[in-house]
């Protein structure tokens, strides 16, 4: 029996890391362009896989409209994102209280996101990663990086900001000679570090070109474990 990627389930099915929606179709590229080659799978119980396909459709949307994203990125919006809309116009509401502003004298858009919702599926994407290299579940604990996701409304939004961008730096820096893995770099790819001395985890992932999360999770934390 092979026991899901995420808890203690049989599996009777594989979830791809990170969701396959992310990356484009092919109907939305040149004739020849494929970037669903080699895409990694991981077993899955149906739980974590097929009653999470809202949640893999929200971080299209998020991802797709951060002001990091490469030109790759902003085709899918144009093509698959906006199809999706197009057919059921209630998903705009993904997109809370949006409004201009800038950033760094760059005029921009903002909206309001998820974070724990993003959180989530950024979690189970980094323990999809690990299973994939060490085919046994990571239980423990994580947390998770994402500069992106800025804060600008509270008294604390500029030095919330300023510690993510630093701790991002850090782990970037800490990867630096890490391998860059996946095959369709311009969408997604990753590094990832194991370290048993201490023990830690650490993973950074970019997704379109630019967009930087980061993850962080000790051994030495509460087991987890869904029920």
């Amino acid at each position: 029996m092979t026991g899901c990627y995420m808890c203690s389930a049989e599996a009777n099915s594989i979830e791809h890391v990170p969701p396959r929606c992310i990356f484009p179709e092919s109907k939305d590229l040149p004739e020849g362009v494929n970037y669903r080659k080699n895409l990694i799978t991981v077993p899955s119980c149906e739980e974590h896989n097929l009653t999470k396909s809202g949640d893999d459709e929200y971080l299209l949307f998020v991802m797709t409209t951060n002001w990091s994203v490469n030109d790759i990125g902003l085709q899918h919006w144009k093509t698959k994102v906006l199809r999706s809309i197009k057919k059921r116009p209630a998903k705009y509401r993904i997109y809370k209280d949006p409004r201009p502003i800038s950033i760094n004298g760059v005029p921009t858009g903002y909206y309001r996101i998820n974070f724990d919702r993003i959180s989530e599926e950024i979690k189970r994407i980094s323990r999809g990663i690990y299973y994939h290299h060490f085919n046994k579940q990571w239980r423990y604990p994580i947390g998770v990086v994402f500069p992106d996701a800025i804060a600008i409304h509270n008294t604390k939004a500029n030095f919330h900001n300023t510690i993510t961008r630093k701790t991002t730096n850090m782990l970037s820096n800490f990867l630096v000679n890490e391998p860059k893995l996946g095959d369709n770099s311009e969408i997604f790819y990753y590094q990832y570090k194991f370290d048993p001395e201490i023990p830690y985890y650490f993973l950074r992932m970019v997704f379109y070109g630019g967009i930087e999360v980061s993850t962080i999770s000790p051994e030495k934390a509460p087991p987890y474990f869904d029920k």
